[in-house]
């Protein structure tokens, strides 16, 4: 059962799948809080690449950057249409509202 029962899958397009990070760096699977989950995928010489997945109903501000392991701020590559974030926003880790 999902979320929203009208809702369909991401339409992922192929140029997520040609990133070196994500077909050869490592992933941890990390629990935020008791709503959101991140996977994270390291390769040296990349940029950390995190996926944040919100479970709850309603948004939730998270402080992810003790969990994902990187004092940085982080550029926005794919999100979902209605948490206004937007592909090349940089945000910070450690104030992130997910819808």
């Amino acid at each position: 059962m999902s979320k929203d029962p009208g809702r369909t899958p991401y339409q992922w397009d192929n140029s997520i799948e040609k990133l070196p990070i994500l077909e050869d760096g490592s992933t941890n699977v990390l629990r935020v809080n008791n709503h959101v989950l991140a996977v994270v995928r390291e390769l040296f010489g990349f940029e950390l690449f995190v996926l944040l997945t919100n479970f709850d109903y309603s948004a939730v501000k998270v402080n992810a950057r003790a969990k994902i392991g990187s004092d940085n701020n982080i550029s926005i590559y794919v999100s979902s249409v209605k948490s206004g974030l937007k592909r090349g926003l940089v945000v910070s880790t450690s104030q992130l509202i997910l819808s």
